[in-house]
C-alpha cells in the first residue's frame, strides 16, 4: 500500500519463520483482505493463495504471502531451514520455500540463549549462588519451588519442568505418554511441572 503512493520504494523486507505450522489461514469469501485486512483487494491474488483441506481454493495464507514476496526468508536456525522445505517439516508450503531457497532468498540464523540471567545476583529466587556453592544453592531453591507448589521437599526426587505451548510440536504428547511411567514406574519417582498454553485436548490432560 506504500508503493502504490510511490513511499518507501527502496525498503525492503524480511520474513521471519518460529513456527511453521501457524500460516494464518482464512476463508476468502468470509474475511475479505479489504475490510477484514485492511489490504487492496487486488493483494487477494495468487501471492496469498493458500490450500486447506477444509477450505479448498477458497483459502488464502498469510505466512505463504510473506513468503512469496519478502526480499529475504529466515528461520530461527540453518537446520530449521532445511526441516521447512521438505514435506514432512513444511505444512504444505516446502514447494515455495524450496523456490525461494533455490533463488537464495532463504536462510537460518541460530537462535542465541538468553545469558543474562545470573543467579548470583537474580533477587526472585530463594538463595543466590555461584560455582563455588550451585550445589547448596540449587538444593536451597529446589524445595522453596517444591513447596510452593506443594509438592514434598525430597531432595533426592528429579524434579522436572516444562515451559512451552502445549502442543504436538513442542512433545508434550511424548511428556504424557511417560508421565506413569516417572510418576510410578521406576525405582527413583519424579516431580513434573508443565507451565504453558496451548491445544485444549493437552491443556486438560495436562491439568
Amino acid at each position: 500500500k506504500y508503493k502504490l503512493h510511490n513511499t518507501y520504494t527502496n525498503a525492503r523486507s524480511w520474513m521471519v519463520i518460529h513456527n511453521i505450522a501457524y500460516q494464518g489461514k482464512y476463508s476468502k469469501e468470509r474475511f475479505p483482505v479489504d475490510s477484514y485486512l485492511g489490504l487492496p483487494r487486488r493483494l487477494a491474488g495468487d501471492d496469498l493463495q493458500g490450500e486447506d483441506m477444509h477450505l479448498g481454493p477458497d483459502c488464502i495464507n498469510l505466512l505463504a504471502g510473506g513468503i512469496r514476496t519478502a526480499d529475504r526468508v529466515l528461520t530461527v536456525s540453518p537446520n530449521y531451514a532445511v526441516e521447512i522445505c521438505s514435506a514432512e517439516g513444511g505444512n504444505g508450503l516446502h514447494d515455495i520455500l524450496r523456490k525461494r531457497g533455490d533463488e537464495l532468498r532463504l536462510a537460518g540464523i541460530l537462535n542465541g540463549i538468553s545469558d543474562e540471567w545470573n543467579p548470583a545476583t537474580d533477587p526472585k529466587i530463594p538463595m543466590n549462588y555461584r560455582l563455588a556453592n550451585f550445589d547448596e544453592g540449587k538444593r536451597v531453591c529446589k524445595a522453596a519451588l517444591q513447596q510452593e507448589l506443594g509438592l514434598d521437599q525430597d531432595p533426592d526426587t528429579c524434579l522436572i519442568g516444562f515451559c512451552g505451548r502445549l502442543c504436538f510440536q513442542k512433545g508434550l504428547t511424548l511428556i504424557m505418554a511417560a508421565v506413569d511411567w516417572m510418576m510410578h514406574g521406576q525405582p527413583n519417582r519424579c516431580q513434573l511441572i508443565i507451565m504453558g498454553k496451548g491445544e485444549p485436548t493437552l491443556a486438560e490432560q495436562v491439568a
